[in-house]
């Protein structure tokens, strides 16, 4: 395999190639942009064309966000949820209802989550074939993270493992090493997983691959989030793949007709080779998760290599998405590989998470591993937008004398998301937690990591939209891997900066005062 960044076009032939084709996608998703602001532009004329229809329409309206502001409180979502959703639909009285209507209603995803619901029994049926059967002497061994151990294999209903092997990769560029690696080695199956499929460099390499590894044999198959890729998809390269008999699918393409199921997106990424060999983490197809290309300093992400029986698991999650978008029909066991009994000093569980279940598995194994940590508990996130009782557990391990340690970036992606992240700052500093970021640039990774004992490497941030509206995936982790994950954490911290309660980004004076209040009731929609 020729080394990652070496490519046989030049970058300007590259470039020639590339921008004709980003010109008419661009003109492509204009044209969607124009015919939502057409179809906003119309509601507001019909509105306000001041006749005696348009003035009792808007007094329909208003009655109608009263009525939502109503039903929201009603519901059984977070109160600081239900909060910010109350002041924008009253603030906006005349299209608060509808906004929440597109949103927030559920109704018009019944088809979706009965379908999701049924791949879920019968993923359900293969993960039990696949499940170790020394769970209870594993978990004896470890009694003080039963709670842990039972929520995931019992009550969400993922096997755990204790034969396979994990391998951290602390940086996107060696994730990304291996993963090629790997994918030259594919001979029955190559699967791969993105929340972004960007035009780059690194994407006309794995294209070549997969049109190299179908003209073998090899059932190839994309999962993309449309909405994730906006305005960087290679259309022509995925419609060449499949004139060759790659299956492409991608999750929810956008509608420029509104709906509230854009707002649920498939946000997992994993890479799957021959059923033997899975790959999770932070990074998505693009140049900037491997710093080929600078948009926000230096790129820090990471991720891991499972092997072993738990690669089952990543294979039943990635054709259940699969069913679910195409609405096919899969032996899932067809795809399991042959795997070797490895004498692992790791425990392995693979979990997934869904928008339609209103199970929030993610959240609730941060929250697991929070209010189990006994030394220390180091996080690295993104973004940092917190509920209540994720706030309350932080703050309370800290208060227990638990050393509490969030690195967040120090250039942002998203300036208001930004900002709102660091609205949380000043309760968390307050009660103990020592806050960093990220001085070289933007770290991407998601990691949770206690006591050298536990840790959970995945997709999902810590924020709402990841807990709540995303589907993410993640392994939970607990024996060596933990001491090695947390000594690069602290590593990275060599290089961040400690935000500390006399910095001004975090003072009560000022702009600061004044914002903290929006950003708090924004939070829960970002």
């Amino acid at each position: 395999m020729k080394k990652i960044g070496n490519n046989s076009l030049d970058r300007e032939a590259k470039n020639r190639l590339r921008f004709p084709h980003l010109r008419r996608l661009a003109r492509r998703r204009i044209v969607i942009i124009l015919m939502l602001l057409a179809q906003l532009f119309i509601l507001i004329l019909l509105l306000h064309d001041g006749t005696r229809k348009s003035r009792i329409a808007e007094r329909i309206l208003i009655v109608f966000s009263v009525a939502c502001a109503y039903f929201v409180m009603g519901t059984d979502d977070k109160s600081d949820y239900k909060l910010s959703w109350v002041m924008i639909i009253l603030t906006a009285k005349l299209f608060g209802g509808i906004f929440y209507l597109l949103f927030r209603l559920q109704s018009l995803e019944k088809p979706l989550r009965e379908r999701d619901r049924q791949k879920s029994i019968k993923a359900a049926g293969y993960l039990s074939s696949t499940a170790d059967t020394g769970e209870s002497s594993a978990a004896a061994d470890r009694p003080g993270y039963q709670a842990q151990i039972n929520y995931l294999t019992r009550s969400v209903g993922y096997p755990m493992y204790k034969d396979s092997e994990v391998t951290w990769f602390p940086t996107g560029e060696s994730l990304i090493e291996s993963i090629f690696a790997e994918m030259e080695k594919a001979e029955k199956s190559l699967f791969v997983e993105t929340f972004i499929l960007s035009v780059s460099d690194l994407w006309d390499e794995i294209f070549e691959l997969m049109k190299r590894k179908a003209a073998e044999g090899v059932d190839i198959r994309l999962i993309y989030d449309d909405i994730g890729s906006f305005l960087r998809l290679p259309t022509n390269d995925l419609e060449e793949l499949q004139k060759i008999g790659v299956k492409v699918a991608a999750y929810h393409p956008f509608n420029p007709v509104w709906s509230m199921l854009q707002n649920n997106r498939d946000h997992r990424k994993m890479v799957i080779v021959d059923g033997k060999t899975a790959y999770t983490g932070g990074v998505n197809i693009g140049d900037e998760y491997i710093n080929r290309l600078v948009r926000f300093g230096h790129w820090k992400d990471g991720g891991i290599k499972i092997t072993g029986p738990a690669v089952d698991s990543f294979t039943v999650m990635f054709l259940r998405m699969f069913e679910t978008i195409e609405g096919t029909d899969e032996d899932y066991s067809l795809f399991f590989g042959e795997h070797e009994k490895i004498d692992s000093k790791n425990l392995i569980i693979p979990y997934d998470d869904s928008p339609l279940d209103r199970e929030q598995v993610s959240e609730n194994v941060y929250l697991q591993i929070i209010n189990g940590a006994q030394k220390y508990l180091y996080i690295e996130t993104p973004y940092l937008i917190l509920d209540d009782i994720m706030l309350t557990a932080l703050q309370l391990s800290a208060k227990s004398g638990v050393d509490v340690r969030i690195l967040t970036p120090h250039i942002p992606d998203k300036k208001f998301t930004f900002r709102v992240t660091r609205s949380y700052y000043r309760p968390l500093i307050d009660a103990g937690v020592r806050i960093y970021e990220y001085t070289p640039g933007f770290n991407h990774a998601k990691i949770i990591v206690s006591d050298d004992l536990t840790a959970n490497v995945g997709t999902a941030n810590f924020d709402y939209r990841s807990f709540y509206l995303m589907y993410e995936c993640g392994v939970w982790m607990q024996g060596e891997i933990a001491s090695e994950i947390s000594r690069d954490f602290l590593e990275t911290l060599k290089v961040s900066e400690e935000i500390k309660s006399d910095n001004p980004i975090v003072s009560n004076t000022g702009l600061n005062l004044l914002l903290r209040p929006l950003c708090r009731i924004l939070a829960p929609l970002l």
